[in-house]
């Protein structure tokens, strides 16, 4: 009890609100994903993620050439990697375009022809071949156009 006209907290009343306040922290620590939600995952690298990566930088690049009146619009190659090359730290592919190149699931098949994942000579069929025109910018997935064309013609 506290005599009259004095002010503040008794030692009682301050250990009570430390003892809630702990509890309630506990209660919290504990639980803490339940309030929060799981960390996000980091995201799987899929081929149509990446290939959609890749399609934003090489639209990225136009746009950042346009702006400087840069000659061609569209990167010439995306890389200097040679045939043969498969994305990693030692060689990133893609690096005209992405800043630090991109270091995983990419095989270099030709001069601007690229395949995702391990691109072995006898998985691959021409449909799973990317082809990237400097002309249109396009990295399309499927038969060569530019062989296509050359073959009506």
């Amino acid at each position: 009890m506290k005599p009259r006209g004095a002010s503040g907290y008794s030692l009682v009343e301050l250990v009570i609100l430390f003892v809630v306040l702990f509890i309630a922290c506990g209660f919290i620590a504990v639980n803490w994903t339940l309030f929060m939600g799981s960390p996000p995952q980091p995201r799987e690298e899929t081929e149509e993620y990446s290939a959609a990566l890749i399609r934003m930088a090489i639209q990225r690049y136009a746009a950042e050439s346009r702006e400087m009146g840069r000659e061609p619009t569209y990167p010439l190659r995306l890389d200097g990697a040679d045939p043969g090359a498969k994305a990693g730290a030692a060689e990133p592919l893609f690096t005209n375009i992405v800043p630090d190149g991109i270091r995983s699931s990419w095989v270099k098949i030709g001069a601007n022809r690229y395949v995702f994942g391990s691109g072995g000579a006898g998985d691959r069929r021409d449909k799973d071949v990317y082809h990237y025109s400097p002309h249109t910018g396009r990295f399309d997935k499927g038969p060569d156009p530019e062989v296509g064309a050359a073959r009506s013609a």
